[in-house]
């Protein structure tokens, strides 16, 4: 499932949140959060678990409209879930299977005849492609579309959560998405991950200075690409996020999530999503 809709705003609709801090888990007094975590842990070591995700990477254009990088986005995809695999091992909860449905999950991935300048690589001549054509992986284009339904809901939800205690989080998804991901998966528990960034063209740190970062203009907003399928907006830096998440696919709740940007680095690079950036992508669910 690759879709693309990469509206910056929606890609990272972890953008406003994300800015102001990288930061994560809530907590609070509504409950013990040690307590919750010890709980949730158990869990996930008791009970099947897959591991569902997708990366997106965007190039910055000075003075262009922005490129959905569709090589880059699925290499640290597959970076990201190699990581998360391995950091789960080590604590005794790995996930049964993975699922990269494709990549750049966006609010738009439910229109599948929807349009999205998309490149192979930064060298290669971008094309206004469908999702359908481009994003979609080998599954069916219905399922594809439930877990896209998925990754955008955890993403958008996690990056505009404002509350300060522990506790289940409901996504609203449709009971229908909810019965169509748990058949096709296996389980009831999934690991939810994205992982995103904007790659700036070599040319933007002397043309681009707007006095705002990645992740600002990408906010929460309900689209951030125009009609004719342009992805907006112009940054100064590399910069890359993540959400983790752990979700119900009975309930459609969101048992816990970490959230994270404002990151400096090269998002083209996949060894920034391994092991070591799961370890940290856990905490503090694991170790424990």
């Amino acid at each position: 499932m690759l879709p693309v809709t990469l509206p910056r705003s929606q890609l990272f609709a972890c953008a406003a949140l994300i800015l102001s801090g990288c930061v994560t888990a809530p907590t609070g007094p509504e409950v013990d959060p040690e307590d919750y975590l010890d709980a949730l842990a158990q869990r996930a070591r008791s009970e099947a678990t897959v591991l569902i995700g997708d990366g997106c990477v965007i190039s910055d254009q000075p003075g262009r409209d922005d490129i959905v990088i569709r090589d880059a986005s699925i290499q640290i995809g597959k970076a990201a879930a190699d990581g998360l695999q391995r950091a789960m091992e080590g604590h005794r909860a790995a996930p049964v299977a993975g699922i990269l449905p494709g990549f750049c999950a966006g609010a738009e991935a439910l229109d599948a005849d929807r349009r999205v300048r998309i490149a192979d690589t930064e060298t290669r001549f971008h094309r206004n492609k469908r999702v359908r054509d481009s994003f979609l992986g080998d599954r069916d284009e219905a399922l594809s579309l439930h877990y896209y339904q998925l990754l955008e809901r955890v993403k958008r939800r996690a990056l505009s959560d404002s509350r300060a205690e522990y506790g289940a989080r409901a996504l609203e998804l449709p009971d229908t998405t909810l019965e169509q991901i748990r058949s096709d998966a296996g389980t009831e528990l999934a690991w939810v991950y994205r992982v995103f960034g904007i790659a700036v063209d070599d040319r933007a740190a002397a043309r681009a200075r707007f006095g705002t970062n990645s992740f600002s203009r990408l906010g929460t907003g309900q689209d951030g690409v125009s009609e004719d399928g342009r992805i907006l907006n112009q940054d100064d830096e590399d910069t890359y996020g993540y959400v983790v998440a752990l979700i119900d696919l009975n309930s459609g709740d969101m048992l816990w999530f970490k959230r994270s940007t404002k990151n400096l680095g090269d998002p083209r690079t996949p060894e920034v999503f391994y092991q070591s950036w799961a370890n940290k992508a856990l905490k503090p669910f694991f170790p424990r």
